[in-house]
Formats: C-alpha cells, structure tokens, sequence
C-alpha cells in the first residue's frame, strides 16, 4: 500500500528543502508531505516553488526509468544537468 499527503505549514524550526537543499527558515509556509512508498514511511519538506519543480521533473524524466532504478536522485540529477533552471529556488 502506498499514499501520500501534503500540505502547507509554517516552520517551526528551521529545515532544509529535499530538492535544492537549502534551508528553510523557521516562520516560512512551505511543503510538508508525508506518505508510505513500496512500505517504507517518509517524510519530506519542500519550498513551494522546489516541490512544483520535483512534479516537473518527474514528468520530464520518467520515460528514462526502469523499475526501481528510477530514484529521485536519478531525476534529480537529469535535472540538474539538462535544465539547471529546475532546481532555482524562488522561479
């Protein structure tokens, strides 16, 4: 079984964005999601702006994945090196 949910919050301490690795101060609203994939429980937080970007580059790159090979640092990286505008903070 796998889910995930999100929503936005304030920070109450100060966290580092999942995507561009950057904090996020305390006080700021960003994404906070939680969830069950292949079993496993996590959690995330992400800049607004940072968790549009991991949907984007999902839907970019998926067609190059294969089975679990697929990893979000695979896309990340994909990412990275062919539209470095993906991983700007605040675009």
């Amino acid at each position: 079984m796998s889910f995930t949910h999100q929503r936005n919050v304030k920070a109450r301490k100060d966290y580092s964005c999942e995507w561009c690795l950057k904090p996020i101060p305390k006080g700021v609203v960003h994404v906070y999601e939680v969830g069950v994939f292949d079993g496993d429980f996590f959690t995330c937080r992400f800049h607004g702006s940072c968790h549009k970007n991991t949907h984007k580059a999902h839907s970019l790159y998926l067609y190059d994945c294969f089975d679990y090979e697929c990893t979000y640092d695979y896309l990340k990286e994909r990412a990275k090196e062919e539209n470095p505008e993906l991983l700007e903070v605040g675009k």
